[in-house]
């Protein structure tokens, strides 16, 4: 009797165990469409930006077809705004859309430049022409141990809230992305700890009060609109990893987010020779 019921409560505890799961995707994707809607209105502005000259070029060529430099010149330059466009629409495509059969998980191996490329990419709007400075220093190669999604995920939302920051009053965005390859004494060895990804995302905003910044994870907590719930998504996706998300901030100067993660590309460790 004992037994059956052991057996019946832990079937149930992983049952709920798989809903609860389940519900985290489903709040996830769900975060992942509020993004979208919130940059709705300016991806539809960056589409008629991109389509009007391409549809002025056509014209062009269509009109003066014995001149063919200018015709040549007219197709390249729609061919270069059709190209952005399709970029913008494949990565929206791509962030909004599931990925592979429902409920699974993506593999853990962001590729993290391409993370940030198509972060910006649904942006839509370059952040120079909000007179925002974008600086970027990312290593091509550099490989995190999360899935794609989530990692983009994460990213644009840190990028949304830094760019509402400098609303108005432009500065500086600064993303930035390196591997982290800490020692660690074994007896009198020092050895490579697991490998790390650090991903940095700052701005020159308006910063975050230091009440509000011990809070800024918890759910619900929002000053500037919202449904409170992004920083908290972003920091389930990166614990969930095994990474973890800071924050530091000083009211009037600026922010930075923080994310450390397991790194899907770290070298076998080698052993150092301690010093006396």
């Amino acid at each position: 009797m004992a037994r059956t019921a052991t057996t019946t409560a832990t079937a149930e505890l992983a049952q709920l165990r798989a809903e609860v799961a389940s519900l985290r995707r489903a709040l996830a994707r769900g975060h992942r469409l509020s993004l979208l809607g919130t940059l709705a209105g300016s991806i539809a502005h960056e589409f008629n930006n991109l389509l009007t000259p391409v549809m002025s070029y056509a014209e062009m060529a269509l009109e003066t077809p014995e001149d063919t430099a200018l015709t040549a010149k007219a197709l390249e330059r729609a061919q270069l705004g059709c190209e952005r466009a399709s970029r913008i629409a494949s990565a929206i495509l791509a962030f909004a859309g599931d990925r592979g059969p429902a409920g699974a998980q993506e593999e853990p191996r962001a590729d993290v430049a391409r993370a940030v490329r198509e972060a910006l990419l649904c942006l839509a709007q370059e952040p120079g022409r909000m007179g925002i400075e974008l600086e970027l220093r990312i290593d091509p190669e550099l490989r995190a141990g999360i899935g794609q999604t989530a990692l983009q995920q994460v990213i644009l939302n840190l990028v949304l809230n830094a760019i509402k920051a400098m609303r108005g009053g432009g500065g500086r965005l600064a993303v930035r992305a390196w591997r982290s390859e800490p020692l660690r004494l074994t007896g009198s060895t020092w050895n490579n700890a697991a490998s790390q990804v650090v991903v940095e995302v700052s701005d020159t905003g308006c910063g975050i009060d230091p009440s509000a910044l011990t809070q800024v994870f918890d759910a619900f907590v929002t000053g500037q609109g919202g449904t409170g719930l992004g920083l908290t998504i972003c920091k389930q996706l990166i614990d969930t990893a095994g990474g973890r998300i800071e924050a530091s901030s000083q009211v009037s100067v600026g922010t930075k987010f923080t994310i450390t993660l397991p790194s899907a590309n770290a070298a076998a460790a080698q052993p150092l020779q301690a010093s006396a």
